[in-house]
């Protein structure tokens, strides 16, 4: 009888242990598989959320990798990389209303559970991508602040002057001066411009106000230096062949002079064409030398036939400057057997400047010259030039390794001293005005040493 009691119960709790897995797990299965009508709509929104969020995120992804590495952040829209920050906000906000959806869900729920998993990961990737895009954006934002190019504006006009300077290729001819220094200083100019660009390239690429404006500025130059450089060879052709024919026309003029006395030639024209022959030669013999000769080359190596012409040009040059020297040794012997006709021949040139202020610049020369020279007699002033010459140009410093700006305007005076009882001799006071320095007046005189017969004069022909 004492057994029955403790059979039956061991056979109750088999019976419950056997039932208890089944009935458990139905349970459980009917708690986890059943949300109510409202917690479906949630997490249907939570799913649809975290659908446009995982494509907002490979937009993301992809905006990144279009504005990273190397100069990718350069050539990249700024307005692009404030898109996707704010495509990145939306997409945070997003994020928002899946966390909002999720929060009133069952977390042991299956699919409740994997939106919770991917809300963590897109938060995370949405979170390193928009670190990403904020630190592009910052680095934009220094390198397109005007602030950091304290330098632009001054650059700028150096550009603009430069483009202007080698623009004026009829310098060749008829302005020698600025030519050779404009080609002494050619290969600074080539560093000065690659430097400007390499110092604004981030604003160029980013098509910035300053950007743009230099860049046109650049184009321009560009453009004016492409015609320079065909000048250039076609001035090397025609400039080596005037001044031959100047040389020949200045040595035969001479010899006519000679042969039929008359004086008047070489203050007239021999000197003329051996003044021609010396502004082609030292055109010529600048684009030859050594620094010019060899940026020629560069910018035309991909024309077989350039190099060979160089250098027979530099030969070429070579031999002009040679027949110079000799014909103005010849010319200056034979003035020498023909000074007293010569100087008697001279006039003083008539004035050719009709400024008002023409009065006051030879009052200005005339007391510059006496200032060092107290004991001289002017005997005459005239100014020759119809007009000032004005020069805006940037010009390299060699010592001080910078460029300078210059803009002046410049004329000179022509004096006739008295040299003795009988003669004058004409010394020429040049006068420039600084137009970077309120138009304030420099004047100076040439050296006060012998001139050959054709600067000199008698008292009797000053009018």
């Amino acid at each position: 009888m004492t057994s029955r009691p403790v059979f039956l119960s061991a056979f109750l709790c088999l019976a419950a242990c056997l039932l208890a897995g089944p009935l458990a797990k139905d349970a459980t299965a009917q708690t986890a598989k059943k949300l109510d009508y409202k917690q479906q709509k949630e997490l249907k929104d939570a799913q649809g959320y975290l659908d446009q969020v995982e494509s907002e995120l490979a937009k993301l992804t992809e905006a990144v990798t279009k504005a990273t590495g190397g100069e990718a952040v350069f050539t990249t829209e700024y307005a692009y990389v404030e898109g996707a920050i704010k495509n990145a906000a939306s997409t945070k906000q997003r994020l928002i209303n899946v966390k909002n959806r999720t929060d009133k869900l069952p977390a042991d729920h299956a699919e409740v559970a994997t939106a919770i998993e991917r809300h963590t990961k897109y938060a995370t990737e949405l979170a390193a991508l928009e670190a990403k895009l904020v630190s592009v954006k910052t680095e934009l934002d220094a390198v397109r602040d005007p602030a950091r190019y304290p330098n632009f504006d001054r650059d700028l006009a150096k550009v603009e002057a430069l483009a202007q300077q080698f623009g004026r290729t009829s310098m060749l001819r008829d302005r020698p001066e600025e030519a050779v220094e404009t080609i002494a200083q050619w290969p600074e100019v080539g560093t000065f411009i690659n430097t400007c660009i390499a110092t604004y390239r981030p604003v160029i690429l980013q098509e910035t106000a300053q950007g743009t404006t230099l860049l046109a500025k650049l184009k321009h130059f560009k453009a004016q230096h492409l015609e320079f450089i065909q000048a250039v060879f076609k001035f090397l052709d025609e400039g080596a062949r005037d001044a031959d024919q100047a040389i020949d026309g200045a040595v035969a003029m001479a010899d006519e002079a000679v042969k039929d006395k008359k004086p008047a030639f070489f203050a007239g024209g021999v000197a003329q064409k051996l003044d021609q022959a010396r502004a082609r030669t030292d055109v010529l013999a600048a684009l030859v030398a050594p620094a010019a000769l060899a940026l020629l080359k560069d910018k035309t190596k991909n024309n077989d036939k350039a190099a060979p012409f160089l250098d027979e040009c530099a030969k070429t040059t070579a031999t002009l400057v040679a027949k110079l020297e000799q014909a103005k040794a010849r010319v200056a012997k034979q003035a020498t057997a023909l000074e007293g006709d010569i100087v008697r021949a001279n006039v003083v040139p008539p004035s050719g400047y009709a400024g008002a202020d023409a009065a006051d610049l030879i009052a200005k020369a005339k007391e510059r010259w006496m200032a060092d020279h107290s004991a001289d007699e002017i005997k005459a002033a005239v100014i020759a030039a119809a007009d000032w010459k004005r020069s805006d140009t940037w010009k390299w410093n060699g010592a001080t390794k910078e460029w300078v700006h210059y803009d002046t305007s410049t004329i000179s005076v022509l004096l006739a001293v008295k040299t003795d009882d009988t003669t004058a001799t004409l010394f020429l006071v040049w006068i420039a005005k600084d137009h970077l320095a309120g138009d304030a007046l420099r004047v100076s005189p040439e050296p006060r040493e012998p001139q050959p017969p054709q600067r000199r004069l008698l008292l009797a022909n000053i009018k």
